[in-house]
C-alpha cells in the first residue's frame, strides 16, 4: 500500500472518529463548556422519580429552555429534571449522565445504564430530601427496565439508582442563553 493510500485512511479513520462521537446528545450542540480533564471516576448513589407520560419526555420544555426539543432527536425524550444539589442554578443545563438501577433495588430494572440529558429543575419532595435525586421522563425510567417490564419499573415509585457522569462531559446550551 503506498504512503498516499495511507494518508487517506488516516484522514478516513479520523472522520469516523469524529462523527461516531459528535453525533451522541451530549455533542450535538455547541458546548456551553468542554472539559476533557473532568472524568467520571465512580458511579454514586441517587434517588430517582419519574414524570410526565410513560413514554413521554417529561415535560415540554423545563427550566433549561429546551422547550419540545426534548422530544426529538438527539434528547428523544431521554431526559431528567434534577435536584438543587447536582442542578447549580442552572450551571448542569445539558449535562448528560449515566443513570441505572439493579436487580438488588428491584427485579424488573435491567442493570443497563440509561444515557440521560439535564432539561428541567426538580424543586420539591424527594428531589430535596435527597443528597442527590433524578426526576427522569417516563421513557428514562423506563428505559433502566428489562424489555416488557417497564410499567412494573414506573410502579415501583421511588427508587435507588447509581449514576455517573458522562465522558468526557459535556454540556448543552440553554436555547434561551445568551452567549
Amino acid at each position: 500500500m503506498g504512503l498516499f493510500a495511507i494518508s487517506h485512511l488516516v484522514i478516513l479513520s479520523h472522520l469516523i472518529i469524529v462523527l461516531v462521537c459528535f453525533t451522541s446528545p451530549c455533542f450535538s450542540f455547541r458546548p456551553k463548556h468542554f472539559n476533557l480533564s473532568t472524568y467520571a471516576t465512580h458511579w454514586a448513589t441517587a434517588g430517582a422519580t419519574w414524570y410526565g407520560s410513560p413514554d413521554g419526555a417529561g415535560s415540554d420544555g423545563g427550566s433549561c429552555g429546551y422547550g419540545t426539543a426534548v422530544s426529538q432527536a438527539p434528547f428523544s425524550s431521554l431526559v431528567t429534571g434534577i435536584g438543587p444539589s447536582l442542578y447549580k442554578s442552572g450551571k448542569e443545563c445539558g449535562a448528560c449522565y449515566h443513570v441505572k438501577c439493579t436487580k438488588k433495588v428491584h427485579r424488573s430494572c435491567s442493570g443497563k445504564g440509561v444515557r440521560v440529558v439535564i432539561t428541567d429543575f426538580c424543586p420539591g419532595g424527594p428531589c430535596v430530601s435527597q443528597s442527590a435525586h433524578f426526576d427522569l421522563s417516563g421513557t428514562a425510567f423506563g428505559s433502566m427496565a428489562i424489555p416488557g417490564q417497564q410499567h412494573k419499573l414506573r410502579n415501583a415509585g421511588v427508587l435507588q439508582i447509581r449514576y455517573a457522569r458522562q465522558i468526557p462531559l459535556t454540556q448543552l446550551p440553554r436555547n434561551n442563553q445568551t452567549k
